[in-house]
């Protein structure tokens, strides 16, 4: 399975909320148990054998990949990151999978945030998951969302309602995923950034994006890699399974310091 992990942007949201005394360079550096956030993720997927990591960088590009020091990783340069929100990070890591044809596609990108943190055996389980959704081949363009347990009727954002009158909310078909200021109802589920494409799923959005992006000139405002999904919901086959609550995710210095002592 390919990783890839988006860390183009800058993080305003996050360095407004900070304390002055926070040193502060981008978000995917802010440390999670004294580790940058983005090479605790790298860590992770090396511990569990999924070594195809791609890297999306934009805002100080160099200072992250000094953290690697000798531990050479693959990465592309969305030089417009200031503009996007995360569409065209990922249609640059599709790219490259698609034309260098260095990566095995054949199961599928795992795309992920990387404010995200979860834990080792979370991350396990949901591999686990996903090999099995790899073995159902009567279905195409298969797309597993995460989640982060039940939504809270203050959440916004994007949310994921699992197939109607499902008893098991851990795992399944999903009924509607979409961006909202509130949740649809007492089973709908809040959206984590971690997502996992097929190969014919990619290829589709790729396929989708390119068409939206020829329209732009290089240095138009983009989106976010959602909304291709959201357009042509009739496409995909779409699942999601869930992290718990003890996924989590920061935008701000409050998110962020539930993250410090992460387990």
């Amino acid at each position: 399975m390919i990783i890839v992990l988006l860390a183009a942007g800058q993080g305003k949201r996050l360095k407004k909320s900070l304390p002055k005394s926070f040193s502060y360079k981008t978000k995917s550096l802010v440390p999670v148990n004294n580790v940058p956030a983005i090479k605790r993720l790298v860590n992770q997927f090396l511990k569990i054998n999924q070594n195809d990591i791609l890297l999306v960088l934009g805002h100080e590009h160099e200072s992250i990949l000094e953290i690697f020091n000798s531990q050479k990783q693959r990465f592309v340069l969305n030089k417009n990151y200031e503009k996007d929100s995360n569409l065209k990070s990922l249609f640059l890591a599709f790219k490259s999978i698609l034309n260098d044809q260095v990566f095995d596609i054949n199961k599928g990108v795992l795309v992920i945030e990387t404010d995200s943190v979860f834990s080792n055996e979370s991350l396990e389980k949901y591999i686990k998951y996903i090999d099995g959704l790899l073995s159902l081949e009567q279905k195409n363009n298969k797309i597993c969302w995460t989640t982060k347990g039940l939504a809270n009727i203050k959440d916004t954002g994007g949310f994921i309602d699992p197939q109607k009158n499902l008893i098991n909310l851990d795992f399944g078909e999903i009924n509607d995923v979409y961006i909202k200021n509130k949740p649809n109802n007492k089973k709908t589920l809040k959206m984590f950034g971690m997502t996992w494409f097929d190969k014919s799923s990619m290829i589709n959005w790729y396929n989708n994006c390119r068409g939206l992006l020829d329209g732009k000139n290089s240095y138009d405002t983009t989106g976010y890699f959602h909304e291709i999904i959201f357009k042509n919901l009739n496409k995909y086959s779409m699942y999601y399974y869930d992290l718990g609550p003890k996924a989590l995710s920061f935008n701000n210095f409050l998110e962020y310091s539930r993250c410090l002592d992460f387990n």
